[in-house]
């Protein structure tokens, strides 16, 4: 229920804030901060600099997993078709960057290789491909042109200026935040015990590549919740932020490295066709290989690190 004859705090972005103070308070400095951000984000990528694209993405990531994260807060009714339109442009600007990040990804791998294996072919079948994988992903500009961006960065600067608070809203960060916050540490566990163990086979492979990736997209939701409660609960929402970040950047180089694998045995295949050497290109994949691997050894540890917020006492 949306909480009646109330103004909107229109100061939250200024004010003291702290446990004691209402949640509503704590979590409308964030989409304050994240709405003026959006438009800028999206100019920057419609421009093609200041890595703007990736901007634009994550703000529309961070603002999408805050209004999940705190959904007692406010009304859904109100609030899910601005989510559902900040889902639309972050995969409609998705494919553009994925090819971005492989790409780039690539290449670091050759300039790491001894020069007699990336000579000739090989750096020539990797420009080629990344110029015909640009060309079919050009409908980003139009996305980025379109009216329906220009609609969705005013939904969300009104949504932030005004937003449609719940009489949930009202109760104390102490309460409200910090019980949003187990929340999401009890959703990251069950992701991570829900990832198989690393059985062989191409069809095993393929379902923990999927349950990794459910797990990075719980802890990335964790990691944005956490950042609304920083300025309120200061140090121990920090330490958990940056917990949570080192996890999230660990879990994004093994799904670049599932990316990389793929595009690495088309490239393989295409190489084959053609009658060029292979060799690298494999060498490669079991290098990427090998890198997936060492970030699933390390989860255990990267992720008793984050737990250890839930057994502290300040998310109780």
């Amino acid at each position: 229920m949306v909480a009646g004859g109330r103004t909107p705090v229109q100061n939250a972005a200024v004010a003291d804030l702290d446990p004691d103070s209402p949640a509503r308070d704590v979590l409308h400095r964030r989409l304050t901060e994240l709405a003026e951000r959006l438009p800028a984000a999206v100019a920057a990528a419609r421009e093609d600099r200041d890595d703007g694209l990736h901007r634009t993405r994550t703000t529309c990531r961070r603002l999408r997993a805050v209004l999940v994260a705190y959904r007692p807060l406010v009304d859904r009714e109100r609030v899910e078709p601005v989510r559902d339109e900040l889902r639309w442009l972050a995969r409609a600007l998705g494919e553009r960057r994925d090819v971005e990040v492989v790409g780039e990804r690539l290449g670091r791998l050759l300039d790491e290789e001894e020069p007699r294996l990336v000579r000739g072919p090989v750096r020539r079948r990797l420009a080629t491909h990344q110029r015909a994988a640009r060309r079919t992903t050009g409908a980003a500009d139009d996305v980025l042109d379109s009216d329906r961006c220009a609609r969705l960065v005013e939904a969300v600067r009104r949504l932030a200026e005004s937003p449609p608070w719940t009489v949930r809203a009202d109760k104390r960060a102490s309460k409200v935040v910090t019980k949003r916050l187990r929340k999401e540490l009890s959703r990251v566990a069950d992701r991570l015990d829900a990832v198989p163990d690393g059985e062989p086979g191409a069809r095993a492979e393929r379902e923990r590549d999927e349950a990794v990736h459910d797990l990075r997209k719980a802890v990335k939701r964790l990691r944005y919740a956490a950042e609304v409660a920083r300025p309120a609960f200061g140090a121990d929402a920090d330490r958990l932020t940056k917990r949570a970040k080192r996890l999230t950047t660990a879990l994004g180089d093994r799904q670049d490295t599932v990316e990389t694998r793929a595009l690495l045995r088309t490239l393989a295949d295409e190489a084959e066709q053609s009658g060029e050497p292979t060799f690298t290109w494999g060498r490669l994949h079991a290098r990427e290989e090998s890198a997936a691997h060492a970030v699933e050894a390390d989860l255990p540890r990267l992720w008793d690190a984050v737990a250890r917020d839930k057994t502290s006492g300040w998310v109780r």
